[in-house]
């Protein structure tokens, strides 16, 4: 049900495009949530128009000081100095690593996560002493999760093969059933199933309050940008990205409100 709200998202605001005060959106993330926000408007009768582009984080930017968009969706880390007073935070990322809840395993360092999923590391026998293969789970690659890992943790080192899915918490139900589960997923904001533990990254635990407020190493903040002359609809929309009632639509994103 939630990939067809964000596909009939998507269609209101390509249906839309091109009407006075469109909303110009400058996407480096593939994001849902600004999708998501203008379905909500459209439900309540307050459409605002709006055209939502794909594009690298350079013609982002460039774009935006240049008036070719109103707002520019971006992880705050790739925000230039100049522009970091024009952001404000929407969201959060947050990778999770977790395994079954019958694992002596709760921790791990970056080093040891980074050899797991390249594939140097095949046993738990150097992590627990069992003799056992580990069996690795993560999320797709056009995930953002993997995104993140793949650049705070693998660095030039290939993912080696693995079971994936495209839903966390599919992925997440069927990991309980496997004793042998090393996971990489985001971090639902919710509890765990009871079959399940997080796991702590360099020393830190994935908890919402870790996360939130940035002392979790594998999380990237989702930051808005805007413009200098900002436009009426462009102000609601954000009013809307910003309301306390995003919070459930934010989540079924896989993402955490800040």
């Amino acid at each position: 049900m939630k990939f067809f709200v964000l596909i009939f998202a998507v269609w209101t605001c390509q249906l839309l495009a091109g009407a006075d005060g469109t909303v110009r959106i400058a996407d480096t993330l593939g994001d849902g949530v600004f999708r998501a926000a203008a379905l909500q408007l459209a439900l309540a009768g307050k459409t605002v128009a709006c055209t939502q582009e794909r594009v690298t984080p350079e013609k982002a930017f460039a774009g935006l000081q240049k008036g070719d968009y109103d707002l520019v969706l971006a992880y705050r880390s790739l925000v230039p100095e100049s522009l970091q007073s024009q952001c404000r935070d929407y969201a959060v990322d947050a990778v999770m690593l977790s395994v079954n809840a019958g694992n002596s395993r709760s921790s791990f360092t970056s080093g040891e996560l980074a050899e797991a999923f390249s594939g140097k590391r095949r046993s738990w026998v150097s992590f627990n002493g069992e003799d056992r293969q580990i069996h690795l789970m993560r999320l797709e690659d056009n995930s953002s999760a993997v995104e993140i890992f793949r650049k705070k943790v693998m660095g030039k080192l290939a993912f080696a093969p693995a079971f994936e899915r495209k839903n966390t918490v599919e992925l997440l139900h069927l990991a309980v059933l496997n004793k042998n589960a090393l996971v990489l997923s985001v971090r639902p904001d919710a509890e765990l199933s009871t079959g399940l533990k997080a796991v702590t990254v360099d020393g830190v635990y994935p908890s919402l309050e870790n996360v939130k407020k940035g002392r979790y190493p594998l999380s990237e903040r989702r930051a808005v940008l805007n413009g200098k002359h900002l436009s009426r609809e462009a102000q609601i929309l954000l009013e809307t990205v910003f309301s306390a009632d995003m919070g459930a639509v934010i989540a079924d994103c896989g993402l955490i409100q800040p």
